[in-house]
């Protein structure tokens, strides 16, 4: 009887809960790029297997949003990722929104990372992100994956997608702000002694989106920094801290597009030793109906004050753009990278020169 009565109660408050819950309005939008594409030439070391490889990336994002009796807006996000056909789970989160702004919780990138704005041109896969290296072999000493997956730790989130707070402000006259924290990046676990990623990751952005004559402005800039018991390539004597920083500009009138872009990654591996990780990145656009053409290029280094942990690097790209309607597009590019990596397991001095081209079709909605 006791069972009958606690499960009768369950069912009579579900059926409270959800009747004074609104029906939410449901939408999905998302994303998929195929490309395909290999070394044209690799000197210097890079090595170059002659084949055609292919790459994968493809999200979908389940949205669901209701308006409450306050008038606030609730939403709800859940995205799911797709990688060279391995899916699984991206990011899930929920939001309030209003007239003084959106407090989000749950997964996804800092808050500078979101209002990031960068300089990479029009093609699928910028000259900086990982996508080349599935197109390019690596060299006897592995340098070459570690430009290509985006040679400098700047390009990725201090937090992943792990759980945290936000808040970003509504547009004020064109300017907005955003600022998160997130206590750990080790999802859910109750052992406090077991952290192995970032602790306590503040972030704050500051945006800015307008025109002045006949010019569009987006300029942003913003920070990260995070504790951390094991900082990328840190050691017991470091200050356990992470600094991230951001700051880029993006002009545009009529069909030409320009934008400038910096990245800066420091930390320190022991009380004396501090690492300097950093890139500028720039490009050049032209559109003219369905077709858009860009150039862009990056320079990057990491500084250790020790020459034979150094790594700098420069890299080129002509990307082409042909919008087919309906979302589909067709895509084409070609990239050329020079690397001198002195890292730790390279020969000193070791250096890559290597070219590679992609081609791929992507659809939105």
């Amino acid at each position: 009887m006791k069972k009958i009565l606690l499960s009768t109660t369950a069912l009579v408050a579900a059926t409270a809960v959800s009747a004074g819950v609104a029906k939410a309005e449901m939408s999905m939008n998302g994303w998929m790029y195929q490309g395909f594409g290999a070394a044209i030439s690799a000197d210097k070391g890079a090595a170059d297997d002659g084949g055609l490889h292919s790459y994968q990336n493809a999200q979908l994002n389940f949205v669901a949003s209701t308006e409450m009796d306050s008038g606030m807006t609730m939403s709800m996000i859940y995205d799911f990722d797709a990688d060279n056909d391995k899916g699984s789970m991206d990011e899930a989160r929920f939001s309030l929104s209003d007239d003084w702004g959106t407090l989000q919780l749950g997964g996804d990138d800092t808050a500078a990372d979101v209002m990031n704005v960068s300089s990479w041109g029009v093609a699928a896969n910028p000259v900086n992100s990982g996508t080349w290296s599935a197109y390019v072999g690596a060299t006897a000493s592995g340098s070459v994956p570690v430009w290509a997956s985006g040679f400098m730790a700047t390009a990725g989130s201090l937090i992943g997608d792990a759980a945290s707070i936000k808040y970003y402000s509504p547009d004020m006259s064109g300017f907005s702000f955003g600022v998160s924290y997130a206590p750990n990046t080790d999802g859910n676990t109750d052992d406090q002694g077991a952290d192995t990623g970032f602790n306590n990751v503040f972030s704050a952005a500051l945006k800015y989106s307008g025109e002045m004559d006949a010019v569009s402005i987006t300029a942003g800039a913003g920070v990260d920094h995070a504790a951390s018991p094991n900082v990328v390539g840190a050691t017991t004597g470091g200050d356990d801290s992470v600094s991230k920083y951001n700051a880029g500009i993006s002009l545009g009138m009529g069909g030409f597009g320009a934008g400038i872009s910096y990245q800066g990654l420091d930390y320190k591996t022991s009380a004396t030793a501090k690492v300097d990780n950093w890139t500028v990145a720039t490009d050049l656009s032209y559109s003219v109906g369905q077709h858009s053409v860009s150039i862009a290029y990056v320079h990057g280094e990491t500084n250790t004050g020790t020459n034979a942990n150094d790594r700098d690097g420069d890299a080129y790209q002509l990307g082409y753009n042909m919008d087919l309607g309906s979302g589909v597009y067709w895509n084409a590019a070609v990239s050329k990278f020079k690397i001198e990596d002195n890292a730790a397991g390279n020969t000193t001095g070791t250096e890559a020169d290597f070219t590679a081209f992609e081609t791929g079709v992507g659809v939105s909605f």
